[in-house]
């Protein structure tokens, strides 16, 4: 019995070793069937179908400056590439570039981090533009205040110690969403307004790809924008 046993556990360990052979063949073979979405190993592309694999590929991206780099030229996205700035330990920026539009959707211009900018596009791909065409519209700018500034956080009862995710780039805020009928919908004055399901599906989905996401429902420092981090413990409010 115990000699059966141990045969057994043999071609167990064998039939378990040659899956993950076949699986590495089919991930990493040049002539692979399998979806570029659907494989770790390839780069993310911002217009592919999300995937539970988008997430890895978003990991590493947002990680390495020329591999996010790459990504966002694939999708069309305009930017410059810009030397990384560096005043101090506290305030600087890395993988810098100045943006002035994610796929069709103006912005800025704006100088922001790299990954800030792509997460940005995954927010206009499969947000803005989904939570736009429920509503019957279409959002062809994005207006904002700004990422980076060498300061410290603010608060409702005045400064604080530790130093704002701004002071690194690693936010923006933006204000606006402008309409292809040249509407503009500002956070401060539409918020509880006629278009109010647009703009809170628009930061609901924001949510999908900042960690940090602060509305005006959060305090009244943050009545006129949406605070849009790129790390945190995924509080959206």
């Amino acid at each position: 019995m115990r000699f059966f046993g141990f045969i057994s556990l043999r071609l167990i360990m064998v039939s378990i070793t040659l899956l993950v052979i076949g699986i590495s063949v089919a991930v990493l073979h040049p002539d692979s069937p399998l979806p570029s979405q659907w494989n770790p190993t390839k780069d993310l592309s911002i217009d592919a179908p999300l995937t539970p694999i988008t997430r890895v590929q978003m990991l590493r991206a947002t990680r390495d400056g020329a591999t996010c780099a790459k990504v966002l030229h694939a999708y069309g996205a305009r930017f410059d590439e810009l030397p990384n700035l560096d005043r101090s330990e506290n305030c600087h920026i890395h993988d810098r570039v100045r943006l002035r539009a994610v796929g069709d959707v103006r912005v800025g211009p704006v100088e922001t981090r790299c990954d800030i900018a792509l997460r940005l596009a995954m927010w206009e791909r499969h947000g803005i533009r989904r939570a736009a065409q429920a509503a019957g519209l279409r959002v062809t700018r994005l207006f904002h205040q700004g990422s980076y500034n060498c300061r410290k956080i603010r608060t409702t009862r005045g400064g604080a110690d530790d130093w704002s995710q701004h002071a690194t780039a690693g936010a923006i805020d933006i204000r606006a969403f402008g309409l292809e009928d040249g509407r503009q919908l500002a956070l401060l004055r539409h918020w509880d307004g006629e278009n109010a399901g647009f703009l809170r599906a628009a930061w609901r989905t924001s949510c999908d790809w900042f960690k940090l996401v602060l509305s005006p429902e959060y305090n009244s420092l943050h009545a006129d924008h949406l605070h849009l981090q790129a790390s945190g413990w995924g509080v959206c409010r």
